[in-house]
Formats: structure tokens, C-alpha cells, sequence
């Protein structure tokens, strides 16, 4: 159960399981059951095998086991969130799907790259992971339910770095930790109406019989559709955001077309190819609003005017993340920037991008970046200022100087002790099931498992 927090999502475990080559030799089948959720071979594979990095001293067979046990885990918690009505929203699925992605592409050197790899359009890998990256924010949160309003106090955190044997106290690089407030180009109400119009129009062309995939390949500006004639494979309820599934969803028969459905990406026009029990293979036609430079223009005056604000103390930082940032996945930690290699808020600088590292030159703590040019996950132009809000010099670590991460971490252990006493009391009331081969694992007596 400790080694939960260490796992990522399971897109970060598959892409890069399989960029390294791992997943050719992956076997698979069913290793478990929560209650009517299933456990995988390969997942608990590819687990284990991002586990050897945090733990490489323990042995193939105890990795497994480790996986299997942190898989378990996260089969219950989405199980009990689903009970409890815990709530996840699409656009908190989209955006921290396109970070995935976003990561993804860079390490494959491009979306060109990346599609080819896999054979697929960004559009399908998405679909691909979109239930994934649900249950594991599912899971999270509903985690997140149990341990809320867990503390620590300085005592128990001094207590915590006093055990700590004095060659194994870490040593730390020079770190930063910055926040941002982000301003993306948005459409105008008649840039809105026009991109309806043209969407209005295709509808028309299409009742009167024009071939949807034509235009598609012709109107459409989904990148990873578009070329295949805005075929986007088989969905699921839950795949897609509310709105264009809704429409999808009440298509009955095959060719079937929707009237025009927006939502956050564009207008869509949808078509149904076949339905599958509770899948359904559609295709769309998705017209964005047209931007112009004023439009990111609008966004760069905008960007300053707030600084402006926050800089002559006529509003916080804080409150203009809130009240103004555009960007859903720092919006909601205050603006603190998350560092896609370690998971926490610590930056080393030769991690910060070199435009980032030139502005914040001459910027002391609490201080703030000019604004900056940016671009988000699905490619919205915008701009953004970064405030500096700490940074530290290579050192051994102290509780004097690092204070804050021995608080986390004592914070975690304490939470890990409630989440074990939260498992106790739910485990009884849900089936799991192990194949014999993993009965085995010494993590199995956390579990009732039936045989």
C-alpha cells in the first residue's frame, strides 16, 4: 500500500513501457477481480516494471506482487467512489489527458512521431486512454475524500526528521518551485456564430446526401480525425466530453447524423457507423472558430493588465489564478506548476524551459516573470506570467531549510495509516479475486480474498 503514490497514471505506464520495448513481451490475461472490475497480466506488469526504478533491489516476483496489491487498491477505490457519487468532470479528464499526451509528444519528438509509433491519430489514442485516466482520477479523489482534513504538527514532523538515521538524511539540487496565472486567445461572439454557420451549412450539405467523409477530410479541424474522415473509432459512455456524447449516444441507427452540438472544442456534426452493445463507432466533423492575432492579442493585453494589478497590490496572486488563469491543471493548485517527471512542485533548473529561466533572471522569491508567451495542451495560443515561489541552493537537507517536504512526507505516512484503517473496514464488503499463482503474495492478507 505504500507504494501507491509512486505509481502513475496508467498512460504513463503503458507509453512508456512500450517506448522502451517492454510491452512486446508482455503476456496477458486476467489475474484478478474486484467485485465486476478486472485485473490484467500486462498491467500488472507494466506496473512493476516502473516500480523497479523507485525499488531496485527487490526481486521480479515481489515487484509483481507490489503491483498487484496498488492495483487492487485502485479497483476499490473507484468501486467505493462510484457508491459514494464521487464526481469527476470531463474537463478535468481532458485536461489531464492532454498532459499526458503533451508529455508524451515531446518524448517522442513530435505528434507526427508519436502517431506513427502506434498507428493511430492523437484523436484514437485518446479514446484509447480515456477511461484510464477517469478511474485513476476517480481513484484519486476518492482517496483524497478519505484522508481530508489530515494534518501533522511541527512536533510530529520534527519527531518524524529526528528517526531519520543521519546517512540516510538525502541531499538536494538546486530546486525551484514556480506558479502562474495563464491567459489563452478565446473566440468572439461572431467568430463563434460564423463557425456555427459553416457547421450549419455542412449539416445542410450532408441531408442532402454530400459523402460525410469528404468533408470531414475537406471542413474538419480535428488534427487526428480529419485525415481518416473523422473516423473516431469505438467509444464508451464516459469517453467523451458530456456534451458531444450525449448527441452520439442518441443516434439509433447506422448513418445517422446529429444536428450541430457544441462544446468547449468547437461545433460538431456527428454520424453513427455501428453500435455494439453499450459502444458505438461515430465519426465527426469538428469546425473551430477561426482566431485571428487579436485575438491573442486580447489575451497579451489582458495577461499584462493583470499583472498590473497584482504587481501594484490591487489584487493577490492568488486571487488572480482563481479569479482569471485559464489553465485548468495549475488553476487548480493555486498556480503552482507540477513537474511531470517527479509528480511534486520542485523544478531543478536545468528542468525549467530556457525561456522560462531567462525572465525569471534578476526575479527574487515572491517576485514575478514579464509575461510570456505560451501555448496549451490542445494548442490554444496564449500568454502567462510565473511568479518565483521559492528556491534553494544544493544542500544536505535540514528541517530548518526543508521543512515543507519532511511536512509532506510525514503528512503521507499519516495518511497511508488512515487509508489502511479506511481498507479494513471496506474490504469486507467487496469480492476480490486472485488467481492462485498471485494467493501467494504476502500483500493478499490485506485482502479477503475468496478462492
Amino acid at each position: 500500500m505504500k507504494s501507491f503514490r509512486n505509481l502513475l497514471l496508467t498512460l504513463t505506464f503503458l507509453i512508456f513501457c512500450q517506448a522502451s520495448g517492454i510491452g512486446q513481451v508482455l503476456g496477458d490475461g486476467i489475474v484478478g477481480h474486484v467485485e465486476g472490475e478486472i485485473v490484467l497480466m500486462s498491467d500488472v506488469q507494466i506496473a512493476s516494471f516502473q516500480l523497479q526504478e523507485a525499488y531496485p533491489q527487490q526481486s521480479k516476483e515481489d515487484l509483481e506482487c507490489m503491483a498487484l496489491d496498488n492495483l487492487l487498491m485502485q479497483k476499490i477505490f473507484v468501486i467505493q467512489a462510484e457508491r459514494d457519487s464521487v464526481y469527476v468532470s470531463d474537463e478535468e479528464v481532458d485536461q489531464e489527458l492532454d498532459g499526458r499526451i503533451a508529455y508524451f509528444e515531446e518524448m517522442f519528438g513530435g505528434l507526427e512521431n508519436l502517431e506513427s509509433y502506434y498507428g493511430k491519430t492523437i484523436t484514437e489514442l485518446k479514446a484509447d486512454f480515456r477511461e484510464d485516466i477517469f478511474d485513476q482520477l476517480l481513484s484519486t479523489r476518492m482517496e483524497a475524500s478519505v484522508t481530508a482534513g489530515i494534518s501533522v504538527s511541527p512536533s510530529e514532523v520534527r519527531s518524524f526528521y529526528q528517526a531519520i538515521p543521519e546517512d540516510s538524511i538525502p541531499f538536494f539540487n538546486a530546486e525551484v518551485e514556480l506558479a502562474e496565472v495563464v491567459f489563452y486567445e478565446k473566440p468572439t461572439a461572431e467568430q463563434n456564430q460564423v463557425a456555427r454557420n459553416t457547421a450549419e451549412d455542412l449539416y445542410a450539405r450532408l441531408q442532402e446526401g454530400e459523402d460525410f467523409e469528404f468533408l470531414a477530410l475537406v471542413y474538419s479541424c480535428d488534427p487526428g480525425s480529419s485525415k481518416s474522415g473523422g473516423d473516431l473509432g469505438f467509444i464508451r459512455r464516459g469517453q467523451m466530453v458530456s456534451a458531444f456524447e450525449s448527441a452520439a449516444f442518441r443516434l439509433k441507427n447506422p448513418m445517422e447524423i446529429s444536428p450541430v452540438v457544441e462544446t468547449e472544442f468547437g461545433f460538431h456534426i456527428i454520424q453513427l457507423i455501428e453500435r455494439q452493445g453499450e459502444r458505438i463507432h461515430v465519426r465527426h466533423v469538428l469546425i473551430c472558430p477561426e482566431m485571428t492575432d487579436e485575438n491573442l492579442n486580447t489575451a497579451r493585453r489582458e495577461a499584462n493588465r493583470i499583472r498590473d494589478k497584482v504587481l501594484d497590490g490591487s489584487i493577490t496572486f492568488a486571487y488572480a489564478v482563481d479569479e482569471y488563469s485559464m489553465d485548468m491543471s495549475t488553476k487548480n493548485q493555486g498556480g503552482l506548476l507540477q513537474n511531470p517527471k517527479t509528480g511534486n512542485s520542485f523544478f531543478e533548473m536545468d528542468e525549467v524551459e530556457g525561456v522560462i529561466a531567462v525572465r525569471l533572471d534578476n526575479v527574487e522569491i515572491g517576485g514575478y516573470s514579464e509575461v510570456i508567451s505560451t501555448q496549451g495542451y490542445r494548442g490554444e495560443r496564449g500568454y502567462r506570467f510565473i511568479q518565483l515561489v521559492s528556491e534553494t541552493e544544493a544542500h544536505q537537507a535540514s528541517l530548518d531549510q526543508d521543512y515543507s517536504k519532511f511536512k509532506a512526507v510525514c503528512l503521507e505516512q499519516k495518511k497511508q495509516k488512515v487509508l489502511y484503517d479506511w481498507m479494513e473496514t471496506i474490504i469486507p464488503s467487496i469480492y476480490i479475486d486472485v488467481v492462485p499463482d498471485y494467493q501467494r503474495c504476502p500483500q493478499m492478507k490485506n485482502w479477503k480474498v475468496y478462492e
